[in-house]
């Protein structure tokens, strides 16, 4: 293994090497049909670049949720399929002028994570040993919509001051807090970690209160979208518990870049995490079975074979706007669709991705396939999957999410088309434009019966999403949150006004026994009773496992130094931002 991990490394700066030095790749021939496995729009991406490499270029930069540089290369998760051994290809990546991000080899046959030029993903696609190569989505960070005027009001100095709980006051010494998120000390236009430090909001040297243990930061990240988010949540741990020790890990651009963080911060000696807090969501997280980093998350907590302590997760459950879609499977044939097509042009749409009919989104008695969405002013991003197994050779359904505008005019470039039985995942995104208003039409590529039957789709990300079959009464927490391991934590403002128990919102926790609690965000993920159909083999289960998430709320809208740095952020006029979101609530 340590043979193995040196030469992954090797890899690393090879490949940042060679995409530091290596020619502008030759562009694919025109005409030439993109591979089948190449999925999340990466296949339009390439197809568009076919006919005209600025016009995809534009596209991919346009595109907020595509993690992109200047040249126009895209970031990718490379699956693999067992069949050629992980560093093989990872050679091969390389010669071909890709630079590896991250390899993980715990999930399935393994993931490669890398930055790919455009005109290179034919040939990596069609590598032996690759399954599917995948657009990677930009991390999304748990900062929430400010809802109240008022930071939260904690009550850990109750807690830490000497008398008031026990002798000494528990203030969290000896115990060791990793967290994870976008980056520590590299935003631009904030001050710098010393500053806290010296202010007693961060513990290290010259903290005026004593505690001079420094945060240990085993991976930063000065990326450009950088916010250093990571930071405010260690302000928030630090009021809480002012004598732990804080360790920090970047999440990075992939799943897999953050399963090594969340797996270092138990592992590294200068780390032994007794507790670690997450505040990341990726929109390929699977809905209906655990991914990349629920097993990560997995790992820290029961594994007896990792360095270090099993830990406590806790985790971000989303701020995702409550809106969505949910059924199970109710298929109208091609032919009898047409009489409930509206104004959409299915002539406009290959034959082939509507074959096995569309879904039924209507009632039998009042059938109907089309579903009017308006976006808001920010992009919004659509996250479909459906129930089978992710990158186990297991996909038995292949479901599309069609996009058309007002006038019913086929978006290919806008529609989700993965060919799901070649990616390997049960999953659609797409991406739309904001303050504009589109039909989706859900079909069937495989023309058998399906036999994966629950569908799901919600918006992700900035953006809501409204329409008449758009609700706000489904689950919309997913990902890692919901791994069996993890706990899932919710927001409130701690000062709202309290709630009685009729009032307080259903449907994500149980109602507390006091009349006292405050309803939680109205941006918090949904959650509930969540159904999982696979084991962590991704074998279908002979009934759903069931998982109550989530697990905890607590208070959001805390002061920090300097985190959010937006403007207008100190909506409670006290000088200091307020830190929204599950993003705060975790630590």
């Amino acid at each position: 293994m340590r043979r193995f991990l040196q030469l992954i490394c090797a890899l690393v700066v090879a490949g940042a090497a060679h995409g530091q030095n290596s020619p502008s790749p030759t562009p694919i021939a025109a005409g030439v049909a993109a591979p089948e496995n190449l999925g999340l729009g990466l296949k339009q991406i390439v197809e568009l670049y076919q006919q005209d490499q600025a016009q995809a270029r534009g596209k991919i930069a346009s595109t907020a949720s595509i993690l992109s540089d200047a040249s126009g290369r895209v970031v990718v998760n490379i699956y693999l399929d067992g069949k050629s051994a992980p560093d093989k290809v990872a050679a091969q990546l390389v010669d071909l002028g890709l630079e590896i991000i991250a390899v993980e080899t715990q999930w399935r046959s393994g993931v490669i994570s890398a930055w790919l030029p455009i005109a290179k993903a034919a040939s990596v696609a069609n590598l032996a040993g690759i399954q599917s190569v995948m657009l990677a989505r930009r991390p999304v960070r748990r900062i929430g919509a400010v809802t109240a005027e008022s930071s939260a009001v904690e009550h850990a100095l109750e807690v830490n001051t000497p008398g008031t709980v026990t002798n000494q006051g528990i203030l969290g010494r000896n115990i060791s807090v990793g967290l994870v998120s976008d980056s520590y000390d590299t935003a631009t236009g904030v001050p710098r970690a010393s500053v806290g430090v010296a202010a007693g909001d961060l513990p290290g040297p010259g903290n005026p209160d004593g505690y001079t243990q420094p945060v240990v930061v085993l991976k930063d990240d000065p990326g450009s979208s950088s916010t250093d988010e990571g930071r405010g949540m260690a302000e928030i741990v630090h009021d809480i518990a002012p004598a732990a020790k804080i360790c920090f890990s970047a999440c990075g651009n992939t799943q897999a870049t953050m399963a090594a963080s969340i797996r270092s911060l138990r592992t590294s000696s200068q780390a032994l995490c007794d507790i670690i807090v997450d505040d990341i969501g990726f929109a390929d997280e699977p809905f209906f079975s655990d991914g990349i980093l629920s097993q990560a998350i997995d790992d820290v907590v029961t594994s007896n074979a990792l360095a270090g302590k099993k830990v406590s997760f806790f985790s971000a459950a989303g701020n995702s706007d409550n809106r969505g879609y949910a059924a199970d499977a109710n298929i109208i044939s091609s032919a009898a669709a047409q009489a409930y097509r509206g104004n959409v042009k299915l002539t406009s749409v290959p034959s082939a991705l509507y074959a096995g009919g569309f879904q039924n989104i209507g009632s039998n008695a009042a059938p109907a396939i089309v579903m009017p969405v308006t976006t808001s002013a920010d992009p919004a991003e659509i996250v479909f999957q459906w129930d089978d197994p992710f990158n186990s050779g297991g996909i038995t359904t292949d479901y599309n999410l069609l996009v058309f505008d007002q006038s019913g005019n086929y978006l290919s470039s806008a529609s989700g088309t993965d060919n799901n039985l070649s990616t390997g995942q049960p999953l659609e995104i797409v991406d739309l434009n904001r303050n504009t208003s589109y039909q989706l039409v859900i079909s069937l590529r495989t023309s058998a019966s399906p036999t994966a039957r629950h569908l799901r789709m919600i918006s992700y990300g900035l953006g809501t999403i409204t329409g008449p079959y758009f609700t706000d009464n489904i689950i919309t927490l997913f990902g890692h949150p919901s791994a069996m391991n993890a706990n899932a934590v919710a927001a409130y403002v701690y000062s709202n006004t309290p709630d009685t128990v009729a009032n307080y919102n259903p449907g994500k926790l149980n109602p507390p026994p006091g009349p006292y609690e405050p309803a939680l965000e109205s941006f918090d993920a949904k959650g509930g009773s969540l159904p999982f159909y696979f084991d962590a083999q991704g074998q279908r289960l002979a009934s759903p496992e069931i998982r109550l998430k989530p697990e905890f709320a607590a208070a959001d809208g805390v002061d920090t130094s300097f985190f959010p740095a937006d403007a207008g952020a100190d909506y409670d006029n006290d000088g200091f931002p307020n830190f929204f979101g599950t993003s705060a609530a975790a630590p």
